[in-house]
């Protein structure tokens, strides 16, 4: 059994702050000094949950009652549960009742946080933090309340999906080809996606593993037309079950084996890419307003979009330039995702070749298009990994480009993300994904 400790008054605070507001100002000395008494326990250190055992106890927290107060102060305790240094603000809150002193948790309810309402992924343990406070009510002066937390290493499970060596998309619809293979998308391994055109017909999504073909195909066998841009839940079947395709036309086509769903885009709803338009300059002989769409067919003339990181390297030699390619995701054409080589020190990404002058791109960092972190101040800006941040981007110097109504374009390059950590050690990541549909990015290191 794992022990906890005290806590500091910071802590404390943070602790209590999540619905519990207190004006500690008002409160100068009068309140009970006493010696505290609640002690906060785990069934264990280090646990990894099992898929087998979805509704078994996985892990179960203990405490002692807190110190004895008159009969007119009533305790009332609280326990909280958040991944460890996010200070209870993402808290799955409870208000125990009246002797209780203990908290489970299932195998299914940790995957749950863990994986759906804090975002982490299930390749590495997460270390979570419980809380448990005791507060009184009544009496005539403020009792300070008790607090205990403990943290605790969680290893999650990796997600019951459909076996897939291979997947098509099949059918008559599908012109051209018998079948068209989709592609494994960059940024979800569990996720299958292809935009290809299609004609009226059956659309059927085989599946080959270990040799032997079957089929995704929707739950709901009297639905087979698309519920368009919706998750549907489908299922496996022998036979060759699908959707049927009305409208002829450039359909997304996205497949989800771990949640089971498909999604599909008709051409009237089909996802854009993203078009970017800002003052380019001045710089050089360039001074002008521009307008470039980043389409996954490339830049004019078919050549591949060109970004770099620039920024400080880490042992202070000077600039480093470095040209990369960011994949863009089958499943949404404003989705790019970088994976390769760490990235360190202090950075801002490089969009080098965003249009081209007659036939040429540009490939020069002072003419280059910048993606930063949402500040309105030069800086670098400390990330961690498995996060997402807001993000600016536009032209270098225009000067139309805000952030909180202050222009940041006379430099984009002095607004940088920083890929260290709290003790400035190095933290390097190889694993970008620029979402331009929702204006952020994401860093981890795979």
């Amino acid at each position: 059994m794992k022990k906890t400790s005290y806590i500091s008054i910071v802590s404390l605070l943070c602790l209590v702050a999540c619905q519990e507001p207190v004006n500690y100002l008002e409160l100068g000395q009068n309140f009970f000094k006493a010696e505290e008494t609640m002690e906060l326990t785990a069934s264990s250190t280090r646990v990894e949950l099992d898929r087998e055992k979805l509704d078994d106890i996985a892990l179960t927290f203990q405490w002692t009652s807190a110190r004895e107060m008159p009969d007119d102060y009533i305790p009332t305790y609280i326990t909280k549960i958040d991944i460890a240094g996010n200070n209870f603000n993402t808290c799955v809150r409870t208000v125990e009742d009246d002797g209780v002193f203990s908290k489970s948790f299932t195998n299914a309810q940790l995957q749950s946080y863990i994986l759906e309402k804090w975002g982490k992924s299930y390749v590495r343990p997460v270390t979570i933090q419980f809380g448990v406070l005791c507060k009184w009510d009544g009496g005539n002066q403020y009792v300070m309340p008790e607090v205990r937390t403990i943290n605790i290493e969680v290893r999650p499970f990796r997600p019951l999906t459909f076996d897939v060596d291979k997947l098509y998309a099949s059918g008559d619809a599908v012109m051209g080809a018998t079948r068209i293979q989709m592609k494994q998308t960059p940024e979800n391994e569990f996720q299958y996606a292809a935009h290809i055109p299609l004609r009226k017909g059956l659309l059927t999504l085989p599946v080959v593993y270990d040799g032997v073909t079957t089929y995704i195909a929707p739950s709901d066998l009297d639905g087979s037309t698309i519920m368009d841009a919706e998750d549907e839940p489908v299922t496996m079947r022998p036979d060759a079950v699908g959707w049927t395709i009305a409208e002829e036309g450039t359909y997304r086509i996205v497949v989800n084996i771990q949640n089971k769903t498909v999604r599909i885009y008709s051409p009237a709803t089909d996802l854009k890419p993203k078009t970017f338009s800002g003052h380019f300059g001045p710089v050089g002989t360039y001074n002008e307003d521009v307008e470039f769409t980043l389409n996954p067919e490339g830049n004019v003339n078919g050549t591949p979009w060109l970004f770099g990181f620039k920024g400080d390297n880490m042992d202070g030699s000077g600039w480093l330039t470095k040209d990369v390619k960011f994949e863009f995701s089958e499943a949404d054409p404003q989705l790019l995702v970088y994976s390769g080589a760490d990235v360190k020190g202090d950075k801002c990404i490089a969009l080098i070749n965003w249009l081209t002058s007659d036939g040429n791109p540009y490939t020069n960092y002072d003419s280059a298009f910048y993606i930063v972190p949402k500040k309105s101040a030069p800086g670098t800006y400390q990330v961690n990994k498995n996060t997402w941040y807001d993000i600016a981007y536009g032209f270098l110097r225009d000067p139309n480009l805000m952030v909180d109504g202050v222009p940041i374009g006379a430099d984009l390059r002095a607004i940088k993300f920083l890929f260290r950590n709290d003790q400035n050690a190095s933290t390097p990541v190889n694993f970008i994904m620029i979402d331009f549909r929702n204006d952020r990015i994401y860093f981890d290191k795979k």
